[in-house]
């Protein structure tokens, strides 16, 4: 799963589909932080099919064909994760503090 399996489904949700409020860039440092709150929560999402860890490191995304190293299964995690970053940044406005707390909801929700 990369960057680019989420920007659509993600900029719909938030809102962004014309890319004028956030950059790919920004959406990733929201990504890459969603992905180390997936891990620390879940280290398993590391395992292989064989069932061993991958013992790969988050890094953070250069580009938006760099790889996560949670498989696709946490997709619905990423996503509403990033959403809650997302409007978290932006958390001075009221609805978007609601907006982010809905989606932290939906993210511990889809990690479960």
């Amino acid at each position: 799963m990369t960057p680019t399996d989420l920007l659509t489904d993600l900029r719909v949700m938030i809102s962004d589909e014309n890319s004028a409020r956030w950059t790919d860039a920004t959406l990733r440092a929201y990504m890459y932080d969603t992905e180390l709150a997936i891990v620390g929560a879940h280290p398993e999402a590391q395992y292989e099919t064989a069932g061993r860890v991958t013992r790969v490191t988050v890094s953070s995304l250069s580009s938006n064909s760099s790889s996560f190293t949670v498989d696709s299964g946490y997709r619905t995690a990423m996503l509403h994760g990033t959403a809650f970053r997302v409007f978290m940044g932006d958390g001075d406005d009221a609805a978007n503090q609601k907006l982010a707390q809905d989606h932290f909801k939906l993210f511990q929700e889809a990690l479960k």
